[in-house]
């Protein structure tokens, strides 16, 4: 643990009493009622200073060698005087140590190597701890008078991004935070609108619900992206559309099951959303926050078993297996069987039943940035619901172009 700093008070005292007691750091311990070794590190303090010698160093500098002169005096080398103690910049991780020695291995400096992107995971928990500090619960949300026991209705959040820039010379369209969320929210209520009220509601984010984990806007692969807004800035404007998804969800259906599955882009980042929800939510037994880490989600309901993952680390005809293996008991209770995936923005489906499992891709809402642009990426923008009927399947969609 490192020495409480001193104080110019403290290092004027003992140089004072040292001086008194014929510069004996015994008595001087003694007199101030300290050990010897604290004793010595003060008059160390004080030598650099001047305090103990023949010139007093000048401010913001400190004695490092004195050369005599002969009769005439002595020449006093001075240099500069050590800064504050160092602190690791918010948001950087050490990621090594290296020192200077002298011959008998004391130390003379020390290069702290750190690096940002790679957040200490005690600083996120904290950053996530900040979030929930005088949090509300959810107000209530009245429940609807008629909703369908047999139907199950889906709301994929595919790819929101949310955090992403784009300047139209370079991207074709204007986009920012303030944009995304004004586009999406009035999107969600025409999903809503055109949605059956089924019991029972699931809102799934994808993955990627925002663009980037950190303030340095970078992928995991370290791909630089074109960002709009601070983190905490971005991840406020996320927690509070989800609230509007959820709260929409449930003027709707009767419980409604929260789930966000972690992407490329937000694999940490995406964690603050989904502990907020649990912590806004608390008090409402209609929400059910799901805050299972994994990188796969599983839902059965009735004859119906449903599947997901983000779809960076498989491609879609790896789920057919995956499924089948990862929740066995289910896929055998069941008929109909969907499995869903994102991170390409574009809309797939299995040409084949794999297994029984029709697996789809879904469109992002998002605008194209600067890359996928240049790329020439065509791909069309739209959110949507998904309702199924827990004895026949999928009962029916509503999709809404962007």
């Amino acid at each position: 643990m490192a020495s409480p700093k001193l104080t110019a008070e403290q290092v004027e005292e003992t140089a004072r009493i040292y001086i008194e007691v014929g510069q004996s750091q015994v008595q001087t311990a003694l007199k101030m009622g300290m050990s010897r070794s604290a004793v010595q590190e003060r008059l160390r303090r004080a030598t650099e200073l001047g305090l103990l010698g023949p010139v007093e160093a000048k401010p913001g500098f400190i004695i490092k060698s004195i050369s005599s002169k002969g009769p005439d005096g002595s020449y006093v080398k001075q240099g500069r005087e050590p800064g504050e103690e160092f602190v690791i910049p918010v948001g950087h991780l050490i990621k090594g140590v290296s020192a200077l020695v002298d011959p008998d291995g004391r130390e003379l400096a020390k290069w702290v190597k750190t690096k940002q992107g790679e957040l200490d995971p005690i600083y996120v928990a904290e950053r996530i701890a900040a979030k929930f500090v005088d949090m509300p619960a959810a107000r209530p949300v009245p429940v609807p008078a008629d909703t369908d026991e047999d139907l199950l209705t889906v709301f994929p959040l595919a790819d929101f991004h949310l955090g992403l820039y784009a300047w139209a010379p370079e991207a074709g369209h204007n986009w920012d935070l303030a944009t995304a969320v004004a586009r999406y929210r009035d999107t969600m209520i025409k999903v809503a609108a055109g949605t059956p009220p089924s019991s029972t509601a699931i809102v799934l984010g994808g993955g990627d619900y925002l663009h980037a984990n950190t303030n340095e806007f970078r992928t995991q692969s370290g791909n630089v992206l074109d960002g709009d807004g601070r983190t905490d800035k971005v991840i406020d404007a996320a927690i509070e559309l989800a609230v509007f998804q959820v709260d929409l969800a449930l003027l709707n259906h009767t419980k409604v099951v929260v789930r966000f599955l972690k992407g490329n882009h937000d694999e940490y980042a995406s964690i603050a959303i989904v502990h907020a929800l649990a912590a806004w939510y608390r008090d409402d037994p209609r929400v059910v926050v799901d805050k299972d880490p994994s990188l796969f989600w599983w839902f059965r309901f009735g004859k119906v078993l449903l599947g997901g993952t983000h779809g960076h680390n498989i491609k879609p005809a790896q789920l057919p297996m995956l499924m089948a293996s990862r929740v066995p008991q289910e896929w055998g209770d069941t008929e109909f069987r969907y499995g869903h995936m994102f991170h390409v923005h574009h809309k797939t489906k299995t040409v084949d039943e794999i297994g029984s499992v029709i697996v789809e891709t879904h469109q992002s809402p998002a605008s194209q940035d600067s890359w996928h642009y240049g790329k020439g990426y065509l791909s069309g923008r739209s959110m949507q619901s998904i309702t199924y009927h827990r004895d026949r399947g999928e009962d029916g969609r509503k999709i809404q172009p962007l």
